[in-house]
């Protein structure tokens, strides 16, 4: 199992969580098999970009939203850029859920000197 398997797999269950989906449904929609959706989350198989293809528009998102891996020293640029990314596509949690990410980012900021 490579890490960017498992990042990936990882990535897509996060944002099927996020939909309020099962794997069951996942699959349906993006018409492939619950058992192959399992594997790819797990990180045990490698799907092709197709079968992302497949998997992005079923969640709603972009095939970019699946390959982002942000890197350990992420800037709070890039993290704004990724919040601004994820607005756009439409993965818009509640409110509640905005202001933490704001206040966040304000936070990481302040600590970088970029405020």
């Amino acid at each position: 199992m490579s890490d960017l398997l498992t990042n990936l797999g990882g990535r897509i269950h996060k944002f099927r969580k996020a939909s309020n989906l099962t794997q069951a449904a996942l699959a349906e929609k993006a018409e492939i098999s619950v058992y192959y959706i399992g594997e790819i989350e797990r990180g045990e198989a490698s799907p092709s970009l197709g079968v992302l293809h497949d998997i992005a528009k079923a969640l709603g998102v972009t095939m970019r939203d699946l390959l982002y891996f942000p890197s350990e020293q992420e800037t709070p640029k890039e993290i704004i850029e990724e919040v601004v990314m994820r607005l756009r596509a439409g993965n818009v949690c509640d409110v509640e859920g905005l202001n933490l990410i704001r206040e966040m980012v304000k936070r990481l900021a302040m600590e970088s000197g970029d405020l």
